[in-house]
């Protein structure tokens, strides 16, 4: 979303890379398909490059002479070259899940001009998101107790906010009445969020990015989502303390 924002903001064109179709089994064919995306993307500038998912695309990077004669090394290199080395007005816009998957040659100083962290959103956030997907629905914001629905979902994620609407919709829907905010709730409840269910993963990459990256949003209840995270567990295990 953030690539699409910034490619709409410019008005420029938005190119998608994906470098799991780069790879072919055929002896030279690889690097010849990730400079002909290159030719492409230049061809069409100025343009956004979009590499979804890079961490995954180079997965194989450090060990490529090993596991497939290197190919996945000199695509790499060839990357690497082309962004280091490229004068056409391509910007080159990367997203990752995972920034330990990544190979420390592509996060040096002056590889790329910033690196920004998504953080899981505030309270503040949350309640912009929800009203998003509620107006989405053709429901009005009004009608709902926005601030315990926000108080109910600590630590949910855009996209477990946009699930949580949809179930809710199903929960309405099966009871024959309107959306109502105790479906939102209800639904919440039922929900794991992924700062519970991976939250040592994320705490680390949190950490990383603390000192690596700009936090991108609103920087408000920053202790929430940790206070939360331990609160749903012991709900959770149904411990005593």
């Amino acid at each position: 979303m953030s690539a699409k924002a910034i490619a709409s903001y410019l008005g420029l064109p938005l190119l998608r890379l994906d470098l799991g179709k780069v790879y072919s089994s055929l002896v030279g064919e690889s690097e010849k398909n990730i400079r002909e995306a290159f030719a492409i993307a230049e061809a069409m500038s100025p343009a956004i490059l979009w590499v979804d998912e890079i961490e995954k695309g180079l997965a194989g990077a450090k060990s490529s002479g090993k596991t497939d004669s290197g190919v996945s090394a000199r695509v790499f290199g060839t990357l690497l070259t082309w962004m280091s080395e490229k004068t056409s007005s391509v910007m080159v816009v990367a997203t990752a899940n995972n920034v330990y998957g990544i190979p420390p040659e592509m996060l040096r100083a002056g590889r790329f001009d910033k690196l920004f962290w998504v953080a899981v959103p505030t309270a503040s956030e949350r309640k912009e998101i929800f009203k998003i997907h509620i107006k989405k629905k053709k429901r009005k914001v009004k009608n709902f107790d926005m601030d315990a629905i926000v108080a109910q979902t600590v630590g949910f994620t855009g996209s477990e906010i946009e699930e949580t609407i949809n179930g809710a919709m199903f929960l309405a829907f099966s009871a024959g009445v309107e959306l109502q905010t105790t479906h939102i709730i209800e639904t919440a409840k039922t929900t794991i969020p992924l700062i519970q269910s991976m939250e040592k993963e994320l705490t680390d990459i949190e950490a990383w990015a603390k000192n690596k990256a700009t936090r991108v949003g609103r920087s408000e209840d920053k202790e929430e989502p940790k206070k939360s995270v331990r609160k749903r567990v012991i709900t959770i295990k149904g411990e005593s303390k």
